[in-house]
């Protein structure tokens, strides 16, 4: 009792000197238990500022705006988005993360466990639990960070790339000082990716030599498979292309395989033990993965003799059911 009094008092007595600032007081409950270490604090990405750990500390963040934090703690770490103060953060350090027991007047902190809650109870297989919770938090940089988990599970997701990228016309709205800023370029990167020059990839093919991607003249699609040997989803779709080969042999769809595997024998021996036929190269650098913001896999983007992307998805069936629903 008498150090959550002492901490009000030295709070109130910093107010005057942080009103335009954030003020942030740790109440560490087994302070005693590590002496001889140090809480830091940075703002995301930046240097961090270091003090001995004791039973109260104060800080002072000299950004104005709502912006994510990092706590360095006797070795472990976490991630905290604070907006102006004065906040109170009371907890004990775990054997591997500090662990909040209150927190007061931290309302990003409270959304922000709400949409790891979310993530976690299998909510966020719906893209628009997404768009709802960036809508929701298109003022505070918690949008930011929420577009980069999206973009994991739905970066094929043409409709709701769209709809959430236009939450952002508006330049005002959006933390141009965030880290979390590469997010939104990304899914603009994204949206902006129409057509593909099929002639101008180059990549190392399985004699492990660089190649070009040459046009067909009889192919009507070009079907480009991302993988790699370890994927299990990656794997069972290849059985299922195996199953289908005939009939997109006969759709003049054309099947190019990009693994990002770094040995050309281990693709070259997965691709002899399925007996697979279609097309394969390496992107071993990832040079072309990263062009095309592709993180997730499989990933297929689909594109006519034009280069024009008809349909991207991290599932083969979709793909399929496309090219079926074509005859």
């Amino acid at each position: 009792m008498r150090s959550i009094i002492i901490t009000l008092i030295l709070l109130l007595s910093q107010l005057k000197i942080v009103q335009s600032q954030t003020s942030v007081t740790f109440i560490v409950t087994n302070a005693k238990d590590f002496k001889n270490k140090e809480i830091g604090l940075s703002e995301y990405g930046q240097e961090p500022k270091f003090q001995p750990i004791r039973d109260t500390l104060f800080f002072t963040l000299e950004n104005k705006e709502p912006t994510f934090y990092t706590f360095y703690i006797a070795d472990r770490y976490f991630k905290i988005c604070l907006s102006q103060g004065p906040v109170i953060i009371k907890g004990a350090i775990g054997t591997e993360q500090f662990v909040v027991d209150t927190i007061n007047n931290a309302p990003l902190y409270d959304e922000r466990e709400k949409f790891i809650r979310m993530v976690s109870n299998g909510d966020a297989n719906d893209p628009n639990h997404y768009l709802q919770y960036i809508k929701s938090n298109i003022a505070n940089p918690l949008a930011l960070e929420a577009i980069g988990a999206f973009l994991f599970s739905f970066q094929n997701n043409r409709e709701y790339i769209d709809k959430i990228y236009s939450l952002y016309q508006d330049d005002n709205k959006a933390y141009r000082s965030s880290p979390d800023i590469r997010n939104l370029e990304r899914l603009s990167k994204i949206r902006n990716l129409t057509h593909i020059e099929i002639d101008k990839i180059y990549l190392t093919n399985l004699e492990g030599a660089r190649s070009q991607i040459k046009k067909g003249k009889s192919t009507d699609y070009y079907l480009l498979d991302f993988w790699f040997v370890n994927c299990p989803p990656c794997v069972s779709d290849h059985i299922e292309i195996m199953k289908d080969f005939q009939f997109l042999n006969s759709e003049n769809v054309r099947i190019i395989g990009v693994s990002i595997d770094k040995k050309t024998s281990d693709v070259q021996s997965y691709v002899d033990e399925h007996h697979y036929p279609w097309e394969q190269y390496l992107d071993e650098n990832q040079s072309l993965t990263s062009r095309f913001s592709i993180t997730t896999f499989p990933s297929y983007i689909l594109l006519d003799s034009d280069g024009k992307i008809v349909l991207s998805s991290n599932q083969y069936k979709e793909i399929n059911s496309y090219i079926r629903k074509l005859r």
